[in-house]
């Protein structure tokens, strides 16, 4: 009987930390989903990359306001830069020869200190969810297919969750 008294509560608390401990691996797991502010993420033949906005912002050439994002080499090397042609909600094509408005262009870098290993986008789509120019935010989708000589690579699954957008228009 006495045994059966001491083991309760160390069952108890085996169960307690057992939860504690399910509830914090759910609660990594969707802050690896990108939830938090400025947030990107995507994949390059499947393997996650999770970054941030370096750049996000506005600019004018001629009457047109055109959007470029392009992600933190800081936060990971692996990086995207796209122009898109346009900064209103919408589904911007990334595919080769695109132009006017709804498209645009872009890279992807394995290793941003090494320039010259550059991909180019030939095709896929960048889709503007949400973008608000008060509060400075973008939401959006991205994938792709990206090239460098005859070697091809997929970018899939890009989501911006709240991407910090600068206040300023720059002109060109």
């Amino acid at each position: 009987m006495k045994t059966q008294i001491l083991f309760y509560p160390f069952l108890i608390l085996g169960l307690f930390l057992t939860a504690c401990k399910n509830n914090s691996e759910t609660t990594l797991a969707s802050a690896d989903q990108g939830n938090e502010p400025n947030c990107i993420t995507f994949k390059v033949d499947g393997v996650p990359v999770k970054t941030s906005g370096w750049n996000i912002s506005r600019f004018k050439i001629g009457e047109e306001i055109n959007l470029n994002v392009t992600t933190n080499m800081h936060d990971d090397k692996r990086t995207v830069m796209l122009n898109l042609r346009g900064s209103a909600p919408g589904k911007y094509s990334l595919d080769e020869g695109a132009s006017g408005k709804l498209s645009g262009y872009g890279d992807y870098k394995p290793d941003y200190t090494n320039l010259l290993e550059s991909y180019r986008f030939v095709q896929g789509n960048f889709i503007i969810q949400s973008i608000d120019t008060a509060k400075c935010l973008l939401n959006a989708t991205f994938f792709g297919k990206v090239e460098k000589g005859t070697d091809i690579l997929s970018i899939t699954d890009g989501k911006i969750v709240n991407g910090s957008i600068r206040k300023s228009i720059d002109t060109y």
